[in-house]
């Protein structure tokens, strides 16, 4: 990560957020929120987001957020807040001033809970069905997670220990995370799990060597407790590279029910009925304890590739039924992907070999799906037709990986070359995987699936393509894509236009 590389991104920002201005968004925070809320959704990092501008006063004291998130599974209510500057290079946000947008936000929590939306405008239906909520579930929650999006960087933050007795947790999502993130492609770097801050010690294991230079692989036993409290924190992104993730974690009901069975009944026989959970982590430190056997004391990058089920189901447990998950003993092997490995080509292959309990063929749904390269390769050879009025022929182009339009940026070393290459490939002609699920789904008639987001409706179009059979897309069906891709976002501009009011998806 270098700082022109930042810079490249703080420019693509700025870039995205001044063509995304019009008479019906007109602020340059509202549509940075927008962006970056349906970016890191892409990314896996965020699920089911509503940008929600709302601001006002409640006891001669400001409050504001600029969109929320509800995880009913969790209990956890997260809010957003954003500091757009629009400055290039990026700018240092103050701490203090970071601190205080946390605090406005918590304020909004705050005034729903005293009635806010009863005195919010009628018209406002947005922000009253929040503060409904906020106020009808507040005692619900087991936290309130605040989260900073900026195009600075961020340095220290105070914030608050609690709000009304409920735990506060704090993100910020500045321009150097944002560029790992979305510049780079990487997901999965500040999953840290301190197993010896977590359990009181490291776990025993028993360590089998790599025959290669792909990967090493461990063999332990994780309390449930744990594994509880490590979803409690992270939630679906540990399961980015599982597709069950993207399925509610919902299965077969008698595996389900078997599984909460013995979770609540027998927890003392877990270990002997349940396959347990497989993962991959990007790390890990291993040492020896006092009498010298090994033992794993964190894991960085950590994933889990099968057991969703299985997560799920004890933090349900715990969190929902008040299950003791401390008397629940995970069996788990850990397959640690080492420099030569590829963690994208790798997982998907144990996940599918290990998965025993529904038919899921993971790689139908990775990046390296056939369907995926063909379009790839058809993006990269199509020409558009020149627009009225301008004689240069541009290109759509398919990303089938994250940042693979970033990457195919910095490729170029001069500015000049840049620019040149920016004027084929318009950022605004870029398509994500899971930008064509929505546009395909939509066409299909499908709304009720595309308005579940990113994710979820991806992972419907790509069982609806695994049923078509052996399927390659070709020169027609590309072009037929894209206008599709032209129509979504024309009516997409014709929708928001009519302030219709209710979420956008």
């Amino acid at each position: 990560m270098t700082d022109e590389a930042i810079a490249a991104f703080s420019q693509e920002i700025t870039t995205e957020v001044e063509e995304g201005l019009s008479s019906e968004t007109p602020f340059s925070q509202e549509v940075f929120t927008r962006l970056v809320l349906e970016r890191l959704e892409e990314a896996g990092h965020l699920d089911t987001t509503f940008p929600l501008y709302q601001e006002g006063r409640i006891k001669n004291a400001a409050y504001r957020i600029d969109g929320y998130a509800f995880d009913e599974e969790r209990s956890c209510l997260d809010l957003f807040t954003t500091i757009y500057t629009g400055d290039l290079p990026a700018s240092r946000i103050p701490g203090p001033d970071a601190t205080k947008a946390l605090e406005r936000a918590l304020r909004f929590a705050s005034a729903c809970v005293d009635g806010l939306a009863s005195r919010l405008e009628p018209a406002n239906t947005d922000a009253s069905d929040l503060a409904r909520l906020i106020e009808a579930r507040a005692d619900e929650l087991l936290a309130i997670r605040v989260i900073l999006l900026t195009d600075g960087i961020v340095g220290n933050i105070n914030p608050p220990a609690n709000w009304r007795g409920k735990r506060v947790e704090v993100e910020a999502y500045d321009v150097v995370r944002l560029f790992r993130i979305l510049g780079e492609g990487e997901t999965r770097t500040d999953i840290a799990v301190d197993l010896v801050a977590l359990t009181g010690k490291g776990l025993p294991c028993l360590h089998v060597p790599a025959q290669d230079d792909d990967y090493d692989a461990y063999l332990t036993v994780l309390p449930g407790q744990a594994l509880a409290q490590i979803y409690d924190q992270y939630g679906v992104r540990l399961l980015e590279l599982n597709v069950r993730a993207f399925l509610g974690l919902q299965g077969r009901k008698s595996v389900n029910a078997e599984l909460r069975r013995t979770i609540a009944e027998q927890p003392s026989m877990f270990l002997a009925f349940n396959n347990g959970i497989v993962a991959t982590v990007d790390d890990l430190d291993v040492g020896r304890n006092g009498s010298g056997s090994l033992e794993i004391r964190t894991l960085k990058g950590l994933q889990i590739v099968n057991g969703g089920q299985t997560t799920g189901s004890i933090f349900r447990a715990w969190r929902k039924d008040k299950v003791d998950a401390s008397l629940l003993q995970v069996p788990v092997k850990i397959t640690e992907i080492l420099s030569d490995g590829d963690v994208e080509e790798i997982a998907p292959r144990i996940s599918q070999s290990a998965n025993n309990q529904n038919k899921v063929n993971m790689a139908d749904f990775s990046s390296n799906h056939p369907f995926h390269r063909k379009m790839q390769e058809l993006s990269r050879s199509i020409w558009a037709p020149a627009l009225s009025g301008m004689q240069r022929q541009t290109r759509w182009f398919y990303e089938r990986a994250r940042g693979q339009y970033h990457d195919a940026l910095a490729e170029n070393p001069t500015e000049a070359e840049r620019r040149k290459w920016e004027l084929i490939h318009h950022r605004h002609q870029l398509i994500t995987k899971t930008d064509l699920a929505k546009y395909e789904q939509t066409w299909s008639q499908l709304p009720h699936i595309v308005s579940r987001h990113g994710q979820k409706n991806y992972l419907d179009f790509m069982f609806a393509l695994d049923q078509r059979g052996t399927f390659e897309p070709d020169e027609r069906y590309f072009e037929r894509c894209v206008a599709r891709a032209i129509l979504f976002k024309q009516a997409e501009k014709i929708v928001s236009r009519q302030k219709l009011g209710g979420h956008r998806a």
